[in-house]
């Protein structure tokens, strides 16, 4: 399953473009590497694995990850976890 990442700058949606010209000093490459340790901290309570970054989809517009664990509970709150970096 891959998620389609939007993208905000100070509660405004942008342009994957905008928003990589506007992240000072490591641009898109940074964004990626944050968002993957954060997806891949989320644990599942159940089972105690990890979620996992499985694949970076990128696009000149932006980029998505396919995402996968034990569980869908758990792929679903890794998915909500990607989404939260969005909406800061």
């Amino acid at each position: 399953m891959s998620a389609l990442v939007t993208y905000a700058l100070a509660g405004r949606t942008v342009t994957g473009e905008e928003f990589f010209e506007g992240i000072a000093g490591g641009g898109r490459q940074l964004a990626v590497q944050q968002m993957t340790t954060g997806i891949e901290s989320v644990s599942c309570d159940a089972h105690g694995g990890h979620a996992q970054v499985a694949e970076i989809d990128q696009t000149p517009d932006g980029f998505g990850f396919t995402i996968s664990g034990c569980c869908e509970e758990l792929i679903d709150r890794a998915h909500l976890s990607a989404a939260s970096f969005r909406e800061g």
